[in-house]
């Protein structure tokens, strides 16, 4: 038998609780699909996700549209004839809309302003909003838009529904991003959009609430927008909000100042940041004029400084490997371990490094020349291990 059921989300939008007689319910996997004589909930589609909600307190799990009636998944059945009570997540099919219905409001202006296309469009969690356009516009022209689509919603413009016949249709212009066939539902913005949708609105744009453009990506020769409206605009405003007051406070300066304010800390870091380089350089230079005055050395030779960069311990590393025989080693601190470079113009330190590791409870790997490691351990227990190390005759290159 073919069931039809009345659909309110396509005419009316407002609705979030209905009464219907239960047409049909049948066994679906580990729940029951009934239909109904009449719902207000929308199935999904057209990059919506469907409505949440009950049956009679039964939670909706599921729902889809079959040759024109709305399949709805619960837990348990219900009896065919009997009357039930359909009552919707009010809240999240208001934010629902009020992204949907400024989406089309912002696409119909880019349409009109600028003749670019909507080519994509997602509602995603939280309510984001994404839009593909066309045409790659630039940061002006999406101000414009920006701030023609909040007069809109200003002007409190009221958005209707119509299904209109082929004749209608034919001397229709409208937006759609795809071909389409059948009963095709038009929405209307009055004086700003027209476009073929099947998810449900707002009835005026004064309850869509701010219409924001996050964000905006090259995409395809045109434009990926993400856009926030309504609650969800006003909760990424609020958040915000709450990040510069705290940045403010941090910078002891005015909400509105915050901007200047870490410029100016930027320039000062950037300033002390050139300093400390400089200092540095020249601690460094200084360092290696000490390595290169040391006498030549038979033995392991061990240098200790705190605080060093890998690229310091390279430096340092490969100027005390001039002055032993042996292995030339240079010591630091480095998060809570100690790290380690060692080299030789004599000794293989790929042979080399399995031992250190294991007496020093440490890793580390690197070239026949050199090698780098940290281990867990003391200062004074890697010192005494390098300056005790003895070489073997397998050990040598």
């Amino acid at each position: 038998m073919t069931y039809s059921t009345k659909k309110w989300y396509e005419t009316d939008g407002a609705r979030m609780e209905f009464d219907a007689t239960v047409l049909s319910c049948e066994k679906a996997g580990e729940g029951y699909d009934t239909i109904l004589s009449e719902t207000a909930f929308f199935p999904g589609g057209g990059g919506q996700e469907r409505d949440e909600g009950t049956l009679d307190g039964v939670p909706v799990t599921a729902l889809a549209e079959r040759d024109g009636a709305i399949l709805h998944r619960t837990r348990r059945p219900f009896p065919v004839g009997a009357s039930v009570h359909g009552k919707l997540d009010a809240l999240l099919r208001l934010r629902r809309m009020q992204a949907h219905s400024g989406e089309h409001v912002l696409s119909g202006l880019l349409h009109s302003l600028y003749g670019s296309e909507n080519v994509g469009f997602r509602l995603g969690e939280g309510e984001v909003v994404t839009i593909d356009t066309s045409k790659h516009l630039t940061d002006a022209e999406l101000d414009r838009a920006e701030y023609e689509a909040n007069l809109a919603v200003a002007k409190n413009l009221p958005v209707t529904v119509s299904f209109p016949d082929e004749k209608e249709l034919a001397s229709l212009v409208y937006r759609s991003k795809k071909e389409l066939s059948g009963r095709i539902r038009i929405v209307t913005v009055e004086g700003v959009d027209v476009c073929a949708c099947c998810a449900p609105h707002v009835a005026r744009t004064g309850e869509i609430g701010q219409i924001r453009i996050l964000s905006r990506m090259t995409w395809k020769g045109g434009l990926r927008l993400t856009v926030l409206c309504g609650l969800a605009a006003y909760e990424d405003a609020k958040k915000k909000n709450e990040s510069v007051k705290r940045i403010s406070a941090l910078l002891s300066a005015k909400p509105e100042e915050v901007a200047e304010a870490a410029e100016r800390m930027r320039d000062r870091l950037e300033e002390e940041s050139r300093k400390a380089g400089a200092l540095a350089a020249e601690k460094r230079e200084a360092a290696l004029r000490r390595l290169r005055e040391r006498e030549m050395s038979d033995g392991p030779v061990v240098l200790w400084e705190e605080e060093l960069s890998r690229k310091d311990m390279t430096e340092y590393a490969n100027e005390l490997q001039k002055k032993t025989r042996s292995l030339a080693v240079v010591l630091t601190r480095e998060k809570g371990r100690i790290a380690y470079t060692a080299a030789s113009g004599t000794l293989d330190m790929r042979k080399i490094a399995p031992r250190i590791g294991e007496a020093l409870s440490g890793s580390g790997g690197g070239s026949p020349s050199m090698i780098f490691g940290s281990a867990d351990t003391t200062r004074e227990k890697a010192e005494t291990f390098f300056r005790s190390f003895i070489p073997s005759e397998t050990d040598k290159r």
